[in-house]
C-alpha cells in the first residue's frame, strides 16, 4: 500500500547573497503497487527518518569596486537559472534568482534540495510561473496529483536518481521542479502535465549567471540570455569561483568547468537537457 510522506523544511544558511533551500524528512515505504484508495494515500504515514545532509554548493563571484558601483548605478541585476534533465523536449527555463545588490565579493549559496510544483495557468514562452501548490521531494519519489487544483501526495517510486510528477486527473497543468529560497519555492522550469500522464526529471548541478539590465523576475520564461552570462557546471565540487567585470565580461581562468555564453544566445539547450 503507497504511504503518503511526511516533511519539514531544512535551512542552509549563506553569505552576502543566498539561495536557501528545505526539503523535508522521508520515510521508507512500498513501491507502488496494485491499485490504492485516495484515502489510503492521505491518511496512512510512516514514522520519519532522518536522512543525510545534502551538500551545500557556491558560486563565489569577484569583482572590482568600479564594476560594483557600475552596476549599481544602472540598476543591472544578477540572474541565476538552473538547469534540469527531462524527457519532454517542451520545457521552458524560468528564472531562478535575481539580485542587485553587489559587492566585492557576492555568493550565491544552496543545497541540493528539490520541490515539486504544479500549476493550473497554461505553459506559454512568455507566461510567468507561480507554483500554486509544492511539495518537498527527493530523488526516487513521485509526487501524485489527486485533485483538479494540483494537490495530491509524495510517495516512493520512480527512478531512484529522478523526481517524478503523476496527473492521475484529467486537468492538465504546468509543473516543474522547483528550490527553495528562504520561505518561498521558485521554480527554475516549467513543463506540460498531461491528464493521466506523468513528467520525470533529473536534478543538475549547472547554473547559468546573467548579468543584464533586464525587467525579468524570479519566475518569468526565457529561451535567450537577457545579457552576458557563464554556464557552471559544480559535477561533484561544492564551490566554484568566478570574476566579473564591467567591460571585460567573465572569467574563470579557462577552466573546462565553464563556457561562455554571448547575450541573445539560445539558452533553452543549455538549460533544459533532453534525457534518455
Amino acid at each position: 500500500m503507497r504511504r503518503p510522506l511526511r516533511g519539514q523544511a531544512a535551512l542552509v544558511a549563506a553569505s552576502l547573497l543566498s539561495l536557501t533551500c528545505g526539503t523535508g524528512l522521508r520515510t521508507p515505504d512500498e513501491r507502488p503497487g496494485a491499485a490504492t484508495s485516495k484515502a489510503a494515500r492521505v491518511d496512512k504515514a510512516a514514522p520519519p527518518i532522518s536522512p543525510s545532509a545534502p551538500t551545500e554548493r557556491r558560486l563565489i563571484v569577484s569583482m572590482s569596486a568600479e564594476t560594483a558601483r557600475a552596476l549599481a548605478a544602472s540598476a543591472i541585476s544578477l540572474y541565476a537559472f538552473k538547469a534540469v534533465g527531462a524527457e519532454d523536449a517542451a520545457g521552458v527555463p524560468l528564472v531562478w534568482f535575481q539580485s542587485r545588490t553587489y559587492s566585492l565579493t557576492t555568493t550565491l549559496s544552496w543545497a541540493a534540495l528539490y520541490r515539486a510544483y504544479t500549476a493550473t495557468r497554461t505553459l506559454l514562452p512568455s507566461a510567468r510561473v507561480d507554483a500554486s501548490a509544492s511539495y518537498d521531494i527527493d530523488p526516487g519519489q513521485v509526487l501524485y496529483v489527486q485533485e483538479p487544483t494540483g494537490t495530491g501526495v509524495v510517495l516512493l517510486g520512480g527512478p531512484a536518481n529522478a523526481i517524478s510528477i503523476q496527473n492521475d486527473t484529467s486537468t492538465p497543468f504546468t509543473c516543474g521542479l522547483a528550490q527553495r529560497l528562504g520561505e518561498t519555492a521558485a521554480p527554475i522550469a516549467s513543463f506540460p502535465l498531461h491528464g493521466k500522464s506523468r513528467q520525470v526529471f533529473y536534478p543538475m548541478e549547472t547554473v547559468l549567471l546573467v548579468v543584464a539590465a533586464s525587467r525579468l523576475r524570479p519566475g518569468d520564461p526565457a529561451t535567450t540570455s537577457p545579457g552576458p552570462g557563464v554556464l557552471v557546471e559544480l559535477g561533484q565540487e561544492s564551490t566554484r569561483r568566478l570574476a566579473f567585470e564591467i567591460n571585460e565580461g567573465w572569467s574563470w581562468g579557462s577552466e573546462p568547468w565553464a563556457t561562455a555564453v554571448s547575450a541573445g544566445a539560445d539558452i533553452l539547450p543549455l538549460l533544459v537537457v533532453r534525457s534518455p
